[in-house]
């Protein structure tokens, strides 16, 4: 029997930590991460890790993202 397909509904929001502009990734209140812009890429963190993923563009840091929230949430 296959699962029941769940739509989520994912929020980008802008925020500023540590006197830079960043861009918050939520599922309702909880936060997954937050994506930052470093120079000419965008170093994407997962909530409650400190390594950050890097990424040639905002969208593709974003990806990281949820894929990584995915494999290690789910």
């Amino acid at each position: 029997m296959s699962k029941k397909e769940r739509n989520i509904k994912l929020e980008l929001t802008d925020a500023k930590r540590d006197g830079i502009d960043v861009a918050v990734l939520q599922i309702g209140k909880h936060e997954i991460g937050y994506v930052k812009p470093e120079g000419e890429r965008f170093d994407a963190y997962l909530a409650g890790n400190e390594t950050p993923l890097h990424a040639k563009t905002q969208d593709d840091a974003i990806n990281e993202l949820i894929m990584q929230y995915h494999l290690h949430n789910h």
